[in-house]
């Protein structure tokens, strides 16, 4: 039940959205390493023209990743909705890729794999949970705002018209 209280994050969806933005940094970091190492180490029987495709796929797939954590990051720090939806939607697009990897690992029989795309697709849960709530939390925060700036101006409109009357 404690466990259930703390992945609620309504209270501190700062803290958890800052949690979130350090995992995606750590995972565009940690897969940019691997692919080095496993682009030098087993692709020597490969012939060249293979080993440059996978070369710009890794650089492609690094790139984005990159991305759409700057992008995360920009919508988390500036309140950008329209960032975080890009990151909303982008996950939504990768959670059914998650599942297709883990029924492939599945019918490879590597159990190490299944765990690790367990994982994976936990932690892609969470970050679209916490970036859905971030989303939903600046947009209370816009409509307050509005809210407050807009009580004033109607107050000076209807003493303008009772100064008129």
């Amino acid at each position: 039940m404690v466990v259930l209280q703390h992945l609620k994050c309504t209270n501190d969806i700062r803290q958890h959205a800052t949690i979130v933005g350090v995992v995606q940094i750590f995972g565009v970091i940690s897969y940019a390493v691997l692919c080095a190492v496993w682009y030098h180490n087993d692709t020597k029987d490969l012939s060249e023209d293979i080993k440059t495709i996978l070369m710009y796929s890794f650089i492609a797939v690094v790139i984005a990743t990159t991305l759409m954590t700057c992008v995360y990051w920009i919508g988390f720090l500036k309140r950008k909705r329209w960032c975080l939806t890009v990151v909303i939607v982008l996950l939504f697009i990768g959670i059914p890729l998650q599942f297709l990897s883990i029924f492939g690992a599945i019918a490879q029989k590597d159990v190490t794999n299944v765990f690790a795309q367990l994982l994976q697709l936990a932690i892609a849960i969470y970050m679209l949970s916490v970036t859905r709530k971030l989303r939903k939390v600046y947009l209370e925060d816009e409509l307050a705002n509005y809210v407050l700036n807009e009580q004033p101006r109607m107050q000076r409109a209807k003493n303008d018209h009772e100064e008129i009357a």
